[in-house]
């Protein structure tokens, strides 16, 4: 009976080491905490190891039309929205909800593409290849100013794209212009990020058209003053 009694005190004594003040064994919760860590650190390498995709946009216009060397065309830098102002591609999540992809990014920043590809658009659609971005400083009375400011430039993933955008043209350092606003949704060809990028370009295109109809307006009635 004694030998039983002094078993029953080291088991106790064991125990007692083995757990804390509310029972519970510390060496199973160190255990427990280390295994969620790792996951944890498992999970964030895996994200960190996923390669970013980048995106560009394209001109639409490949038809050049009547050759007009005399006109020249300036494109001031694009405004656009602060939330897309951005290298990640936003993505409209409902009406007041965005998604910002980490893992899909514009390859250069987004008023710098847009300005590009109007400029490229304008150059195939007036016949001319004085078209160039417009720096702070003279210019010719021969060439006109284009100004864009965009207020949206929404993407759904799967769905398409819209572009809301109000333009500018101005004939040299006269008071003559032309204002309008181009509004263009697109619709993806599929659910890729490429779809997306391709309908953005298309709203681009139908940006430029206008803007073009307007510039050939302004030469039209050039013409006519001169006759």
């Amino acid at each position: 009976m004694r030998k039983l009694k002094t078993d029953d005190k080291e088991q106790k004594a064991e125990d007692s080491i083995n757990t804390d003040y509310y029972g519970v064994n510390p060496m199973k919760t160190n255990f427990l905490n280390f295994m969620i860590c790792l996951t944890g650190m498992v999970m964030l390498v895996s994200c960190a190891s996923s390669p970013a995709s980048f995106y560009t946009l394209n001109a639409v216009e490949n038809t050049t039309a009547t050759p007009s060397p005399s006109v020249g065309v300036a494109v001031e830098t694009v405004s656009i929205p602060e939330s897309i102002d951005r290298p990640q591609m936003v993505l409209q999540k409902g009406t007041n909800e965005v998604r910002v992809d980490e893992l899909n990014r514009w390859a250069a920043s987004p008023k710098d593409v847009i300005q590009r590809v109007v400029m490229e658009n304008l150059s195939h659609l007036l016949g001319t290849s004085r078209v160039y971005r417009y720096l702070p400083g003279p210019i010719t009375s021969s060439d006109y100013r284009v100004e864009i400011e965009v207020l949206r430039f929404d993407a759904t993933l799967g769905q398409g794209t819209f572009l809301d955008a109000i333009w500018t043209i101005r004939k040299g350092d006269r008071e003559e212009t032309k204002t309008g606003r181009t509004t263009s949704p697109q619709k993806a060809a599929d659910q890729s990020y490429q779809a997306l990028a391709a309908a953005h370009s298309q709203a681009l295109g139908v940006l430029s058209r206008d803007m073009a109809k307007a510039i050939q307006s302004l030469e039209q009635q050039k013409g006519a003053a001169n006759t």
